[in-house]
């Protein structure tokens, strides 16, 4: 599984950060909260928790889609958001324009009003989320605002190759294509300790087989 994702701030679209990691610039969907301008200043380094979801339907129609958190914390509360019936994860995404704490706080007091004002809840949704949620959040309600949240990067997760086979599976390779190319690549090279070094030999050997 993809933990984390430790690289450069880009820039942004409206709806994802983007993040680039050894040459390549990926798309990550966040909450609408982690788009506010300047809050992940240009060229400095970001660290991200990651979910990898497919997106679509059958077998040969899906495509992966990488969501990034400013922190464990906020991976969680969308995890227990998404849990709530009709709440994907681009709605929870596009529903959290508030920090997680504030979202929580709401839930635990009940409070329709705020709820049914996030895009795309409304009332029958926000009493949804009430009635599935409460009781659940408060270890949310005290947690720190996105604003003065990690942007740090950290040691690499510890399964670098299950690391490396999420990171190729999000720039749209094949699951299959994408393990044949990194058993190639550990046979190359057998003493790669990350997943950062696992992709290089990658392209590298996608370079030379061109």
């Amino acid at each position: 599984m993809l933990d984390q994702l430790h690289g450069t701030f880009q820039g942004s679209t409206e709806i994802a950060l983007l993040v680039q990691w050894q040459g390549l610039t990926l798309e990550v969907l966040v909450p609408m909260f982690l788009l506010q301008p300047g809050l992940f200043p240009p060229g400095q380094p970001i660290s991200l928790y990651t979910r990898l979801y497919l997106q679509g339907s059958g077998m040969n129609n899906l495509n992966p889609v990488l969501l990034g958190f400013a922190s464990r914390e906020e991976r969680e509360f969308f995890d227990r958001l998404t849990s709530v019936e009709g709440i994907g994860p681009k709605a929870a995404l596009r529903a959290l324009t508030l920090p997680v704490a504030d979202v929580a706080r709401a839930i635990e007091a009940g409070d329709t009003r705020l709820l049914s004002s996030l895009p795309g809840i409304g009332k029958q949704r926000a009493s949804q989320i009430i009635a599935k949620l409460k009781g659940k959040v408060t270890p949310f309600i005290g947690g720190p605002q996105a604003s003065t949240r990690v942007v740090h990067p950290a040691p690499p997760a510890a399964d670098s190759e299950e690391e490396a086979l999420a990171i190729l599976l999000q720039l749209g390779y094949k699951k299959p294509e994408a393990e044949r190319m990194l058993r190639a690549a550990l046979t190359r090279s057998p003493g790669v300790t990350s997943a950062e070094e696992l992709i290089q030999e990658v392209f590298r050997g996608q370079g030379q087989e061109g």
